[in-house]
């Protein structure tokens, strides 16, 4: 029996949101056959170009992992969602997300939250940018108040696909909230619990 959750997937621009929402939709199984078929024919071959597809076939995008059927919510909706994704970048940090409006109430409603640290390939996977971003991300949660103990931050690379589904070998030093090298899915399945 699967449970329907709902997402908003937020953040500033530039950090790849809407590359993030393609990766979970394909990795996670988001596609129905005759929208790929559409894609197929429309040449639609990039992640950052699923979501306005889908839009304009006014398609809502939804995916599948174990016990879950997750809806991504528009993120101008004003749907309370049951988890908010932000995506940010290490060159984009948290100024960016100040001057976000939808990305700040999006975070303040939410007592779900995770954090893709996108673009970590741009990063050679360091280990010492993943730590410095860290800190400031829940430092800047911590200020608004947020109970962090329940926050995931992921390290991730959304144009290939890393730490979505399986561990990417090349951030092997991750550790997440006493958990060796959780993926998106594995924070998604703890933070809907």
């Amino acid at each position: 029996m699967s449970f329907a959750r709902s997402i908003k997937v937020v953040g500033p621009a530039g950090v790849g949101k809407a590359t993030s929402i393609g990766c979970m939709l394909f990795k996670y199984g988001g596609i129905p056959m005759d929208v790929i078929e559409v894609f197929q024919r429309d040449g639609i071959t990039k992640y950052d170009q699923v979501p306005a597809k889908l839009a304009t076939l006014k398609v809502v995008p939804t995916f599948d992992i174990p016990k879950y059927h997750i809806s991504i919510l528009d993120s101008s909706s004003d749907k309370k969602a049951d988890c908010t994704i932000l995506v940010i970048s290490p060159d984009k940090l948290l100024e960016n997300v100040n001057c976000d409006v939808k990305s700040m109430m999006a975070i303040q409603e939410s007592d779900r939250i995770i954090i893709l640290l996108n673009k970590m390939d741009i990063y050679d996977w360091s280990e010492a940018q993943f730590r410095k971003s860290k800190k400031e991300i829940l430092d800047y949660l911590i200020s608004l108040g947020k109970d962090i103990t329940r926050v995931f931050i992921v390290p991730v690379s959304s144009t290939s696909g890393d730490n979505y589904i399986g561990t990417s070998l090349k951030s092997s030093w991750y550790v997440e909230n006493s958990k060796p090298s959780a993926t998106v899915l594995d924070a998604l399945t703890s933070v809907l619990a």
